[in-house]
């Protein structure tokens, strides 16, 4: 992981992980070999991965406690030996001893939370409207799909950004209208009106539509986001709905694509 500073391992039939995400991979393995850190144990368990976890002594963390309390509970097995693991891989390689672990840790750990831990961690910087909004947008199964689409994380919630354009635009709109009327008792210049805004449902499911057609035709990611929001500016008050402009926008930028390759 990320917070490792011994060691490194490489070689033939190893990969070595930087990065803090190595979760996304847990599902591809039969069993694990893990010290018994809070994150590394958690996520294990979330997976629903048999795993022998070795506990290291660290100053804040009782790992050993940890460890002993999810072995109690026979969600793994413990080791401290070089030689007890050996015995304990031999355990593991029996399917049906990885089954039961694997049924015990899903059935206690099938929610990890993450969603309402952000939600808590931002409560005092958002707004309540803004974060159920939020929750409403981005749902875990568009994460899924993410994936198996093979588009990226961050280029999906810049998309679902920009595409909740209309709602912030003519809420400040509305917001400006409320200024000039109280303090000047008229509006001095015809604002548009709030119509036809997307469902969030909907919202996240064309920021997959956009994005699942720019792979599709070799255009970068980025790239069609950032021209999709240049777009949206400049058509804001002339195209009633989301979805009418995110059509209208690819078509525009392959339009565009195709006259740059001639």
């Amino acid at each position: 992981g990320p917070l490792y500073r011994g060691q490194e391992f490489r070689g033939e039939n190893r990969t070595w992980f930087t990065r803090y995400n190595a979760m996304e991979f847990f599902r591809a393995f039969d069993f694990a070999i893990s010290a018994g850190g809070y994150n590394s144990v958690y996520e294990l368990l979330y997976c629903g991965i048999p795993t022998i976890f070795y506990p290291q002594a660290r100053l804040y963390d009782d790992q050993a406690a940890r460890v002993e309390f999810l072995k109690n509970e026979g969600l793994c097995l413990l080791t401290d030996e070089l030689d007890d693991i050996f015995k304990k891989i031999e355990m593991l390689v029996n399917d049906s001893v990885r089954a039961g672990f694997k049924k015990r840790a899903l059935q206690k750990f099938s929610q990890n939370f993450a969603f309402e831990t952000a939600a808590h961690i931002l409560k005092d910087h958002i707004s309540d409207a803004d974060l159920e909004r939020a929750e409403m947008l981005l749902q875990a199964e568009n994460f899924a799909k993410t994936r198996r689409l093979g588009i990226g994380e961050s280029d999906f919630l810049k998309m679902i950004f920009e595409l909740d354009y209309k709602r912030r635009y003519f809420e400040k709109k509305v917001r400006s209208e409320e200024f000039f009327v109280k303090y000047h008792g008229e509006i001095p210049f015809k604002n548009g009106v709030l119509h036809d805004v997307a469902e969030p449902e909907e919202i996240a499911d064309l920021a997959l539509e956009f994005l699942k057609r720019l792979l599709e035709n070799g255009i970068d990611a980025k790239k069609g986001v950032r021209f999709f929001k240049s777009f949206a500016g400049e058509n804001v008050l002339k195209i009633a709905t989301e979805r009418e402009m995110v059509f209208k926008a690819f078509d525009t930028l392959i339009e565009r694509e195709n006259f740059q390759c001639l």
